[in-house]
């Protein structure tokens, strides 16, 4: 089992970009860069992959069934109620008199298409929930919890998954207060969990005998939304591949591919990659976060790619789950390979 490691925001510094990700590593240097994704550099492989690849605020993807409602932290409340023995009403101060701590956390809709934007990495800052359970003391006929927001939005959790003990009250992100449209002035964590089932703007976790659909799970989405392991594919060379723009053009030479992965709750043991449609697999370099909620970033190169069409292809593999060339069940959450075809020819631009 690895170690948990939980990083203060103050030990590290901060590249900022137009739109996409940023870089979190202790003095990093500025970077110029543009669009969405942030260009990894990938001509200099001697150079280790960031620890930490941080969506800025502005840019983390926004998902709500109703809108965002406007909430005072002052008068905001969490009831803690249903089959417990001490119901507790918590206010925002009480929340920030309990012990906090930071961690890089994983964001991602179950909507999101392969090579979609709706996912994201940020630090946040919270306190966990278990304790407050404990405290208030949740009866043995308790099997489920219903989760309700200011917005109306609801969603419910197995007794297990909400008594990990990596789930948290969040507060902050970035070093900053949450903010309206991320949840304020707080919402809630579940590891391994797409964001359906980690709703914002929360304000009640009421524990009931029965397990309880919510809003999207009410409409066929999936009950238990386990983030499917899955690996993407974000650059080749010096350009972005995601929804709309999956074809490459470079001349023969050192080609390289970059991006990241997730699983629920497990670690990413490892990305392999193809660039011939999967007929043949290598292993790609990656990072090795200190926890499973944050993605894995990974990148590999080849070495002079015959001239031609070729398929570039990225899979995560996580214990026995290995990502599979085709979506199955698009409500369970998008699982697909991201194909990205690539045109090797003398003469491609140099994509410096």
């Amino acid at each position: 089992m690895r170690r948990r490691r939980f990083v203060q925001v103050a030990s590290l510094a901060s590249v900022w970009t137009a739109g996409g990700l940023v870089l979190l590593q202790p003095r990093s240097q500025a970077i110029t860069q543009d669009g969405r994704w942030p260009l990894l550099d990938l001509r200099d492989f001697s150079q280790p992959l960031p620890e930490h690849w941080v969506t800025p605020t502005s840019d983390f993807y926004i998902q709500s069934a109703f809108g965002t409602p406007e909430l005072d932290r002052d008068r905001w409340k969490l009831e803690l109620s249903g089959l417990l023995d001490r119901p507790l009403s918590l206010s925002f101060t009480d929340l920030l008199s309990l012990p906090a701590e930071d961690i890089y956390w994983t964001l991602e809709c179950i909507g999101n298409p392969a090579g979609g934007q709706l996912a994201g990495n940020a630090l946040w800052r919270g306190t966990r929930l278990r304790p407050l359970l404990e405290r208030a003391g949740v009866r043995p006929e308790a099997r489920a919890f219903a989760l309700r927001s200011a917005d109306e939005y609801e969603t419910g959790l197995l007794r297990q998954e909400l008594l990990q003990e990596d789930v948290f009250l969040v507060y902050r992100m970035n070093g900053e207060p949450l903010p309206p449209e991320h949840g304020y002035p707080v919402r809630i964590f579940i590891p391994g969990k797409y964001g359906q089932k980690q709703p914002k703007w929360l304000t009640q976790i009421e524990a009931i005998a029965e397990p309880f659909r919510g809003y999207w799970e009410r409409r066929g989405w999936s009950d238990r939304a386990p983030i499917l392991t899955h690996g993407l594919a974000r650059q080749v060379q010096r350009q972005r591949v995601f929804t709309g723009n999956k074809r490459v053009q470079s001349p023969p030479g050192w080609v390289a591919i970059a991006g990241m992965a997730l699983a629920s709750n497990v670690w990413i043991d490892r990305v392999e990659v193809s660039r011939d449609g999967g007929s043949i697999w290598e292993i790609a370099e990656q990072t090795r976060p200190s926890t499973p909620y944050e993605w894995t970033v990974w990148r590999h190169q080849w070495f002079f790619i015959a001239p031609g069409q070729h398929q570039l292809l990225a899979r995560a593999v996580a214990g026995e789950d290995v990502q599979p060339l085709n979506d199955i069940i698009p409500l369970d959450g998008n699982q697909a390979i991201l194909q990205v075809q690539l045109e090797v020819s003398d003469r491609s631009p140099v994509l410096r």
